[in-house]
């Protein structure tokens, strides 16, 4: 078994909108990990445990997400929002909801430290708006691309599409970037803009030009440029390898926000439009940092210390309402709350109290709990129902059956907003009308699609393979075309226990794909899960091959 070191990348967007009746009221969104590169943390929203995080995991308001050294993380807000985390980065979502109002909804991300690269591929519409904050800026769009990062005490933001208006903690516009600018703050959120620097863009903004310089066409112009990005990428990756980790902190200070101030592309954007809908990639300027000439080192004047200047306390998210199954998150993605073959997570709206009942001193929170299986036909008994912030924590006696199709209630005046004591007044119930909860191993994804003899190769994703933490369980992989089985022995590199007790994770390696004859495919990837010597589950996943030079 082998380990990834971490990785992070931290984004926020927002969108605020009036609300158009007193009693539309704003409900939650789902946002989606979409692939991990190395390992990476997420602790749910009014939790206390962290997980590590998978593709595939679903994330909402509240949920804090943690990466190390070296890795990278991609997160999908909506269809066309999406946001690249780099390495070292804390990154809390401190709003994300669906605006009774505003189509784009509200969304707000807070940077503790690290770095993010944030893509909005189309320009949000009426008052919609999308949000970062870092302890020096806020930062918001309405359709763009650009980087933010934040490190000891300093913030930087790069724009490489459309416009970024920054502000500062009391509301005031410090600057208005277009593409191809930048600005970086200091504590006091103080900064002038000037022309974008390639070298001063974060390593994981860099890496996501690079990617999309391999699709762009081939001039002399992104030949040139691709040279100078691959060059920087290197020399920042050596550096990050040195580097000790980032450490975030509480802050309340300005924030970034992006504003439409421009309908059309800027001039050197290589004609690429604002909203980021499609055309060819924008080519940022590159201005030449000139190698500063050595100065003396001046014998250091002992400075006072300065008296510390206390900064506010940021304001607790609360969530109002009575408690609501969070039914979005879960039927979204189910194996996110299938913490083993014993325990399954039900995630609410708000952070969760027992409601006990003067009149039944001696209720329990599992006398209002109901788990059943295959159509009410069998009742299992629960060992602990317990609470952790938002989530309903539910521990069997036994493990589930392989393939058992599920059925959750909790009863009403059960459970209760911990923050405003509203009480859940209805039944609450998950496996029914339609939404069938079945209990079954399962690959995160069922097709792979690999572009050979590329300048450089594809960064491989993490394969997840939920076997929902059944005990003594085994796995082994085998591939096959139209012609028989295909040499496959120690092609992928393993490593289990990434996302707690209920999957396996593997990334297939590159070198081997590129080995394999594009014209013989398509080819099956087969994974079998064995339990004490038997066969549990057979999964399959199709693999296409694709030789960039054409037919040879």
């Amino acid at each position: 078994m082998r380990n990834f070191k971490w990785l992070l990348v931290l984004l926020v967007v927002c969108y605020v909108a009036l609300p158009t009746a007193a009693w539309a009221k704003d409900t939650d969104k789902v946002g989606k990990l979409t692939s991990i590169t190395g390992k990476a943390e997420v602790k749910k929203g009014g939790g206390t445990k962290s997980f590590k995080a998978f593709k595939g995991m679903a994330i909402t308001q509240g949920d804090t997400i943690k990466t190390g050294s070296s890795g990278k993380v991609s997160m999908d807000l909506d269809s066309d929002k999406e946001v690249t985390i780099g390495a070292n980065t804390t990154l809390l979502i401190s709003q994300l909801v669906k605006s009774a109002s505003a189509l784009g909804g509200k969304t707000k991300l807070t940077l503790q430290n690290g770095s993010v690269i944030i893509q909005v591929k189309k320009k949000l519409t009426g008052d919609s708006r999308f949000e970062i904050e870092t302890p020096t800026a806020t930062m918001g769009v309405m359709g763009t691309k650009f980087a933010v990062s934040y490190g000891q005490e300093n913030s930087y933001v790069g724009v490489l599409e459309g416009v970024v208006s920054v502000t500062g903690e009391d509301g005031q516009r410090i600057a208005a970037l277009q593409a191809d600018e930048q600005i970086g703050l200091n504590q006091a959120g103080e900064g002038a803009k000037e022309p974008l620097v390639l070298s001063d863009l974060p390593l994981v903004a860099l890496e996501k030009l690079l990617e999309e310089l391999d699709q762009a066409a081939d001039t002399e112009a992104n030949a040139a440029l691709k040279q100078q990005i691959s060059e920087l990428v290197k020399q920042k990756q050596a550096e990050q390898g040195e580097a000790a980790e980032a450490e975030g902190k509480p802050f309340s200070k300005p924030i970034i926000v992006y504003d439409q101030l421009a309908s059309s592309a800027p001039a050197n954007s290589g004609g690429s439009s604002g909203s980021g809908s499609g055309g060819s990639t924008p080519v940022p300027t590159a201005t030449v940092t000139p190698t500063p000439a050595p100065t003396a080192t001046p014998t250091p004047t002992p400075d006072v210390t300065p008296t510390p200047v206390p900064t506010e306390t940021p304001t607790p998210v609360v969530y109002e309402g009575a408690p609501e199954a969070d039914t979005a998150a879960f039927y979204g993605n189910p194996y996110a709350y299938f913490l083993n073959s014993t325990t399954i997570i039900v995630p609410f709206t708000t952070l969760l109290a027992f409601n006990a009942q003067e009149e039944e001193p001696e209720q329990t929170l599992a006398d209002g709990v109901i788990f059943a299986m295959n159509d009410l036909e069998f009742f299992l008994e629960m060992a602990s129902v317990t609470i952790d912030g938002k989530n309903l924590v539910i521990q069997l006696a036994e493990e589930m059956p392989l393939n058992a199709v599920l059925y959750i209630s909790v009863r009403g005046n059960v459970l209760k907003n911990a923050e405003t004591d509203e009480v859940q007044a209805d039944f609450t119930e998950l496996g029914r009308d339609g939404n069938d909860i079945i209990f079954k191993p399962a690959l995160s994804q069922s097709a792979i699609h690999y572009v050979q003899h590329l300048t450089d190769k594809p960064t491989m994703e993490e394969i997840a393979v939920y076997y929902l933490g059944y005990s003594d369980m085994d796995m082994s992989l085998t591939v096959s075309n139209a012609y028989g089985p295909v040499s496959f022995e120690s092609e992928a590199e393993y490593y289990s226990q990434m996302g707690g007790e209920n999957f396996f994770a593997f990334t297939l390696n590159s070198d081997w794909l590129e080995s394999l004859n594009a014209e013989a495919g398509p080819y099956t990837l087969t994974v079998k899960l064995e339990q004490g010597g038997e066969e549990f589950a057979e999964l399959t996943m199709s693999i296409t091959v694709e030789d960039s030079r054409g037919p040879l």
